[in-house]
């Protein structure tokens, strides 16, 4: 209890709350919950990911600009280029990126069906933005275990 509680309290510091595995070991059969917020800076704190396929899917809206309508992980449907402040190219403004550290592959949500990652690695969330002062929202992922 006391584990889950001090867990609670870093990932918060940090902008992630992960739930279903245990700290440092890769998610075996039980799906994991993390919340990424739309106004955190950088890379969200990672999930540790076995050698084996992974699908993640999302819940939730945020928002890349105050004022703009909040959207989903597939995010406002402009593919970000030229002066927005992005973190990739390519993929469309205010998306949750997803980067699996091992082989540092970015991958994005265009249309927010689930999407599927291979592991091993570490699992990484953000919001394709780099101004964070006018980000609002909050989306909840789920990574499990393809079997």
């Amino acid at each position: 209890m006391a584990a889950a509680l001090l867990l609670g309290r870093i990932a918060g510091a940090v902008g992630l709350l992960m739930t279903g595995a245990a700290i440092g070991r890769a998610i075996s059969k039980a799906p994991v919950r993390v919340t990424a917020e739309a106004r955190k800076a950088g890379w969200h704190a990672g999930v540790p990911l076995g050698d084996r396929q992974y699908r993640i899917t999302v819940r939730g809206k945020w928002s890349h600009k105050q004022g703009e309508p909040t959207v989903g992980p597939g995010g406002s449907r402009i593919v970000a280029h030229g002066d927005f402040p992005k973190t990739i190219d390519g993929a469309t403004e205010g998306c949750l990126l997803v980067r699996v550290l091992k082989d540092g592959a970015i991958h994005h949500f265009a249309d927010g069906r689930p999407l599927v990652v291979q592991g091993p690695g570490t699992a990484e969330f953000r919001i394709n933005d780099t101004d964070m002062d006018d980000n609002i929202g909050t989306l909840e992922i789920r990574i499990t275990p393809v079997l």
